[in-house]
């Protein structure tokens, strides 16, 4: 099943306008002047999930809805492998990954939430 993830984010914290959350660094990734602003949320000292697993990136799309930002990738780094891999946003890990990012987003003061 291929479903459509999302962020909202407050009115006081608009993605475009943040650098960087706690060890979260946001930057804009290439866009074209017809396309939405495409934003990187990047972790510069990952965490581990579980034994294996850290979360390195999400990738989220500005949406038509105040506030909304699409999520269209998130990868992460499995050191059983040694491979940076993408995971399927409908799976229990990635909703792991997801609630990892607000809850350290949150401890920053920037309000994020999953919809």
């Amino acid at each position: 099943m291929n479903s459509t993830h999302f962020f909202r984010f407050s009115a006081y914290d608009d993605p475009t306008q943040l650098s960087k959350v706690g060890n979260w660094v946001i930057t804009f990734l290439d866009s074209t002047e017809n396309t939405p602003i495409r934003l990187a949320i990047t972790n510069v000292i990952p965490r581990q999930i579980s034994n294996d697993l850290q979360l390195r990136s999400l990738y989220i799309q500005r949406t038509e809805h105040k506030h909304e930002w699409q999520i269209l990738k998130l990868e992460y780094f499995d050191s059983s492998t040694q491979q940076m891999l993408e995971a399927d946003l409908d799976t229990t890990l990635a909703q792991k990954f997801i609630q990892q990012l607000i809850s350290e987003f949150a401890r920053y003061d920037v309000e994020l939430s999953y919809v």
